[in-house]
């Protein structure tokens, strides 16, 4: 019983044993099985109250070092992956760039000798294909490269009331109420807008994408923080996320989708964490995209 008890949930837990008729074996039996503390009864309410805190301080302290160990996990392979995809996109790009000016030469040659638009069609595919590996590449470098940030104050009241005017048209087709409730008591927050602005566009498509019933809503909402930390969230009411697959989400090359790179997310949480932030997803009632950005001081 005592083992299902700690390994139930998230597998972090404590078990405090109360009882009222125990022997000396029972005690040594219990300690042996890891249980946090023993109390007989009649106890004080007063150090039973002091044994649960410490109960719960010792599981909050082992759930933040597993969200440390994977964030350090996913900064190694974030940093080792990057590095990969910068020499891989410099090798792919110059035979793609001789490809593709290839093409347009025997484009030009076709149309010289023939009208047949069936005979370019071929031509047309090729140069589809090439653009779409060329946008690739591209993500592998934004991914490779850090950022050069441009930080300055920026408002996250407008930087939001941007991005949801640029989106609410594709939310609306997919029959989804995008809205912003913003707080007045949040400040300018130092970061680069435009990179900013890039994280938002892309967690809200994101959004919208898993978004299948008609009638949901997502909602970008802010609220001040502790320790100088601006707090953005993007909420929806939808399905939520498996668990494991919110262990895995900003992982490079990690997607869901068929046709996914699974770098979006992966340059998300890499542009955060240069603004000195954090970002987390959270699935109570829908899923929580949290970002903690730091309060200028300007």
């Amino acid at each position: 019983m005592l083992p299902k008890l700690r390994t139930s949930g998230d597998g972090l837990g404590e078990v405090l044993l109360i009882t009222g008729n125990a022997s000396l074996d029972d005690a040594i039996e219990a300690v042996g099985q890891d249980v946090y503390a023993y109390v007989l009864k009649p106890f004080d309410p007063a150090n039973l109250l002091a044994t649960v805190g410490r109960a719960l301080e010792k599981v909050r302290l082992q759930r933040d070092t597993r969200k440390l160990e994977r964030r350090a996990r996913i900064a190694e392979k974030l940093a080792a992956v990057g590095t990969l995809s910068a020499g891989l996109a410099h090798e792919i790009r110059n035979p793609l760039n001789a490809a593709s000016l290839q093409l347009q030469l025997l484009e030009r040659r076709v149309k010289k000798v023939s009208e047949d638009v069936k005979l370019l069609e071929p031509v047309g595919l090729v140069q589809a294909e090439i653009a779409r590996l060329s946008n690739l590449v591209d993500e592998f470098l934004r991914f490779a490269r850090p950022a050069d940030l441009q930080l300055r104050p920026v408002h996250l009241d407008e930087l939001i009331k941007r991005v949801v005017g640029l989106l609410t048209p594709e939310a609306e087709r997919a029959g989804i109420d995008l809205f912003a409730t913003l707080s007045p008591e949040v400040g300018a927050i130092e970061g680069d807008a435009a990179k900013l602005e890039q994280v938002l566009l892309n967690l809200v498509r994101n959004s919208i994408e898993a978004l299948e019933v008609t009638g949901s809503e997502i909602e970008l909402s802010t609220a001040r923080g502790e320790g100088g930390m601006a707090e953005l969230s993007i909420r929806d009411d939808g399905p939520g996320i498996p668990s494991e697959i919110v262990s895995r989400i900003f992982e490079p090359f990690f997607s869901t989708k068929p046709m996914g790179t699974g770098l979006g997310l992966a340059i998300t949480h890499s542009l955060i964490q240069q603004h000195g932030g954090s970002i987390e997803v959270r699935c109570e009632e829908g899923t929580q995209i949290l970002i903690r950005l730091p309060e200028s001081d300007r």
